[in-house]
């Protein structure tokens, strides 16, 4: 049975994440595991620069797209998600824009009701007079 990480944390706590299966520590902490940690960090530095290289190139950042309807959302997701997979885009932006099309999206529904409403107010106001 596995306990709690031995380690501590950089404020002098001890780490309160559970320990890897056969070790005293989490992932972050195992004194065997640093090498492995530092090619992480390695990895995770090099997909920032391609990342920040491809926004400043144009490659996507230029990229315009018109989102007035749910049709224009639903192509635009499409657009993300392969973006997202071909690891062209960062996962952060990815969930960023991901949110925003929710909020879009709930923006151009109340915009169509509101729309019906205002047409069914028409036509009763038409049938009283």
């Amino acid at each position: 049975m596995r306990g709690r990480c031995r380690g501590t944390k950089k404020d002098g706590e001890r780490c309160n994440s559970w320990a890897l299966s056969g070790s005293e520590y989490c992932w972050f902490h195992d004194p065997e595991l640093a090498e492995e940690r530092k090619a992480a960090r390695r990895r995770g530095g090099a997909n920032s620069r391609i990342y920040n290289r491809q926004l400043r190139s144009g490659d996507i950042a230029d990229v315009e797209f018109k989102l007035r309807d749910l049709r224009d959302l639903s192509g635009f997701l499409e657009f993300l998600i392969n973006q997202a997979f071909q690891r062209r885009i960062d996962t952060k932006l990815a969930n960023t824009l991901g949110y925003l099309i929710t909020v879009q999206k709930s923006c151009i529904e109340s915009s169509e009701i509101e729309r019906r409403l205002e047409k069914l107010e028409e036509v009763v106001l038409s049938v009283k007079h």
